[in-house]
């Protein structure tokens, strides 16, 4: 139908749209700090005769660092990250009320910031999506004992939080 469940441990969770193929969770608990994401087949393109033509199907969904995919999945399963970034991996918060917090996952052999593809520019700086022209970059400072605590995003600095 119109609605997307999640059953967990015997619970069943409401998913809310949350853009383009990626859904939250409406009950605060342990769904609630991150989205799922899905990924489609990716057709090759063709002259659209049809407006309503349907989407693609599922083939992937992904929680945090968490990926699961279909029996009709054809890609990649294996992917290396380079294990340089892992000092980079954790939970960063900021005492603005307008930044709040960031997780930084390894997903698909690239670093994530809360669904957020980082597309390395060199050293400790990402820029924040895949996109080249973004001006926004992530940089991680201060890596003591093996791990970054500071995360300098959009003029705010995220300090390192050990959680979960």
């Amino acid at each position: 139908g119109n609605s997307l469940i999640l059953e967990a441990d015997g619970k069943s969770i409401p998913l809310q749209h949350a853009g383009e193929d990626s859904f939250v969770s409406t009950i605060p608990g342990e769904f609630a700090s991150a989205a799922f994401n899905f990924g489609r087949k990716v057709e090759l393109k063709q002259a659209d005769t049809e407006n309503a033509k349907p989407k693609p199907p599922v083939i992937e969904v992904s929680y945090r660092d968490e990926w699961f995919v279909s029996a009709t999945y054809t890609g990649a399963r294996t992917f290396i990250t380079p294990p340089e970034w892992s000092k980079f991996i954790g939970c960063y918060y900021s005492d603005s009320p307008w930044a709040g917090g960031i997780r930084i996952y390894a997903l698909k052999g690239k670093l994530v910031a809360d669904g957020l593809p980082l597309a390395p520019m060199g050293g400790a700086l990402f820029r924040a999506g895949e996109e080249a022209w973004s001006p926004e970059t992530m940089e991680f400072l201060r890596v003591v004992a093996g791990k970054a605590r500071i995360l300098r995003f959009a003029g705010a600095d995220f300090t390192r939080m050990e959680v979960d």
